[in-house]
């Protein structure tokens, strides 16, 4: 059971981290799906971690960054372990260096940053596909599938850019709510690395397009339609490609993940949640940044001396981690480990 000290404030009813939940128009305490791992303390000396309860995407007026300040300089005058929350694609600048942000789309290179997974609010087997789950054989080991927002037009290409140089500008003026957004273009990035992949004689490659984020803005009908082949692509290939968007991690990863097929990552100075006790290196396909050109080389890699039940075993494993580790309750289980190994050391 982890002892929690919550910070209390104005918060409005502004949204909360999941461990938590509003208990009367003020109070703040530990929600019923967490209760099991976490209890709210009053007496803070008794704490094993401090938190602000609310996304902090709602703290960052001066105000609000004072409000972070004070809170963990109370933590740390008692020794404690203070962590906050941040729900942008960009990572929300808490104004201190003092405390640990949990967020999807942290940074490797970055201290004090732990990876949250992205949560899929369904499970896209039962949703599409009745329930039933059928890992791929071998002889499908060499197909690559991406479906998504991918595009080299330059009109796109150009306004990109200058969102991103207008957020750095910001960000290096010190007039930005966030903490650190490097230069990427997302989307004109995967279409060109789609473009080299499907060169790759060793691979057959099942990519489908789009122009605009989830096929664009449409009828119930149409993105229904658009979310039901997106799912229909990723369970037809035993591979699928996760490249970074906005924010540095792909949801794409979690959802090849919850279909029980296995992730292609590029790494773009990634965390992956729970690396300590989740054994990627055996169930994924991780590539460097620097080596994007070379996927079908890591595949390869990855694919030597696996048998046909070697890769449905895998397959099997990463739909049972996703329902473990990535969805509730095993989520919060996982979630309240990791705080227990960074405040013991």
């Amino acid at each position: 059971m982890i002892k929690v000290f919550i910070a209390e404030g104005d918060f409005g009813s502004n949204a909360l981290f999941e461990i938590f939940e509003y208990k009367g128009k003020e109070a703040i305490g530990v929600s019923s799906l967490a209760s099991q791992f976490f209890k709210k303390v009053e007496d803070p000396s008794e704490a094993d971690w401090f938190f602000v309860p609310v996304f902090i995407t709602s703290l960052t007026s001066p105000d609000g960054q004072n409000f972070i300040r004070e809170f963990s300089e109370l933590g740390t005058s008692l020794g404690k372990p203070v962590g906050v929350f941040s729900n942008s694609d960009y990572l929300t600048n808490p104004g201190t260096d003092s405390v640990w942000i949990f967020s999807p789309g942290t940074y490797a290179s970055l201290e004090k940053l732990v990876e949250l997974p992205a949560i899929i609010p369904f499970d896209p087997i039962i949703k599409w596909f009745d329930g039933q789950w059928k890992p791929l054989s071998k002889e499908n080991s060499n197909t690559l599938g991406f479906c998504g927002q991918a595009t080299l037009h330059p009109l796109k290409a150009l306004k990109d850019y200058f969102k991103m140089f207008q957020v750095r500008k910001e960000i290096q003026s010190g007039n930005s709510p966030f903490l650190y957004v490097p230069f990427f273009l997302p989307v004109w990035e995967r279409a060109r690395l789609l473009g080299l992949i499907k060169k790759k004689k060793t691979l057959k490659s099942d990519f489908i397009l789009r122009q605009k984020y989830k096929g664009g803005l449409g009828s119930e009908q149409h993105a229904l339609q658009t979310e039901k082949e997106f799912f229909e692509n990723i369970e037809r290939n035993l591979f699928t490609v996760c490249l970074r968007g906005s924010g540095n991690y792909s949801v794409r990863f979690y959802q090849t993940m919850a279909m029980g097929r296995i992730p292609v990552l590029i790494d773009t100075d990634s965390n992956l949640p729970y690396e300590e006790r989740i054994p990627y290196q055996e169930l994924i396909v991780r590539v460097p940044y620097a080596d994007r050109g070379k996927v079908d080389v890591y595949i390869q890699k990855f694919l030597e001396r696996k048998s046909n039940e070697d890769l449905k075993k895998i397959q099997s494993r990463c739909r049972e981690i996703w329902k473990k580790a990535f969805q509730h309750p095993g989520s919060i289980e996982f979630f309240a480990n990791k705080l227990k190994s960074i405040a013991s050391v």
